[in-house]
């Protein structure tokens, strides 16, 4: 005859132990799951939005005034310096294709304001990025590279060197020594055609685009970062002129293992401009709805934290009426920059836009 034994309290607080030990494990293995799907753009779940800051309250901190429009200027910090820089064309003479390539820097403490300007041996697309990588300021654009000697000097040495390309709605990125273009529209000439779906690095030697890795679909207008091994790209449109299709998905290209992973933004934003805080990218942009005798354009404004892979949107006091707007953001220290102001008013009547500024404390 068997006796039934009862159970210590220790046996069964081990017994509770075990059977939690495997409901995590079940846990983290469907979790795994969930993050491997592979989604249509249309379809991608949004991630979280734990944490992170809720609201930034921007003041103006200078004025910009050209005739430039949103994708002709780019906008990048520099913490060495603890300077925002400028670069964008100056339609100085309306009859000529070769236009001033400036440079304008801005000490955010001071607010003291120099120019360096360069006048170009050849034409330029309106497309550029600015990057900044150690001794160096790079201002790419559609159809030349323009390398300065970092920090700026006046009169210093600018290489000029012509891509062969004619290119526009492209991100751009530094890693290891080499620029790096993602996506846009263009490609070498004679026959300047591409999808948008590709990372290409430019070769010093062969002074040539290498394309080096393929996107899941295109994107135009899309803005890229480098964080580790991995450069990640937000938003934007899958052909350049499709306003009616923003795109939501986020990829992270690993460069280590050839590999794409695919996230999420809470809404598709039609043009995307980032910044780095940390591990952290800043995400800053504009959706554009109606045609163009009837624009609307919302400020889209919020952060992903690449250690958790978590999106968290931003509220802000930037007005977003009619079509004022963000056309391109940086950071310096713990200060995040706009530049914000009406769409493109045309090429040759200037537009007055200004550079607010907020306490970044997340």
């Amino acid at each position: 005859m068997f006796r039934e034994v009862m159970p210590t309290v220790f046996e069964l607080n081990l017994l509770r132990m075990q059977r939690l030990k495997k409901l995590t494990v079940l846990t983290l293995f469907a979790g795994l799951l969930w993050s491997c799907d592979v989604v249509n753009d249309d379809e991608i779940p949004v991630q979280g939005v734990d944490g992170g800051i809720e609201e930034l309250s921007f003041s103006a901190l200078t004025t910009v005034t050209g005739t430039f429009s949103g994708q002709d200027i780019a906008l990048v910090g520099d913490t060495t310096t603890n300077s925002l820089y400028l670069a964008y064309k100056v339609f100085a003479e309306p009859t000529s294709d070769i236009h001033p390539v400036v440079i304008k820097k801005i000490e955010v403490s001071t607010r003291q304001e120099s120019i360096f300007s360069y006048q170009p041996q050849a034409s330029s697309t309106s497309s550029r990025q600015l990057l900044i990588a150690g001794d160096k300021l790079h201002v790419v654009s559609g159809r030349a590279i323009y390398s300065y000697d970092f920090p700026l000097v006046e009169d210093g040495p600018v290489n000029e060197v012509n891509t062969n390309t004619l290119m526009s709605r492209f991100g751009a990125f530094y890693r290891n020594g080499n620029i790096y273009t993602l996506g846009g529209e263009g490609g070498v000439i004679p026959e300047p055609d591409q999808i948008g779906d590709n990372i290409s690095l430019w070769n010093i030697e062969s002074e040539s685009f290498d394309q080096v890795a393929t996107l899941p679909s295109p994107k135009y207008w899309a803005d890229a970062q480098l964080i580790g091994n991995k450069v990640y790209t937000f938003g934007g449109l899958k052909s350049w002129n499709d306003l009616s299709h923003p795109q939501s998905s986020i990829f992270a290209y690993d460069f280590s293992t050839d590999n794409v992973e695919t996230y999420s933004l809470p809404k598709g934003v039609s043009w995307t401009y980032t910044a780095l805080y940390g591990n952290k990218i800043i995400v800053g942009g504009l959706i554009r709805t109606g045609d163009a005798s009837n624009a609307d354009l919302e400020i889209f404004l919020g952060a992903f934290d690449t250690a958790t892979n978590q999106f968290q949107e931003i509220n802000h006091n930037l007005d977003d009426s009619d079509l004022n707007t963000i056309w391109d953001i940086a950071t310096v220290k713990n200060k995040l920059y706009v530049l914000h102001g009406t769409r493109d008013l045309g090429t040759l009547t200037p537009v007055n836009w200004t550079i607010f500024e907020a306490d970044l404390d997340f």
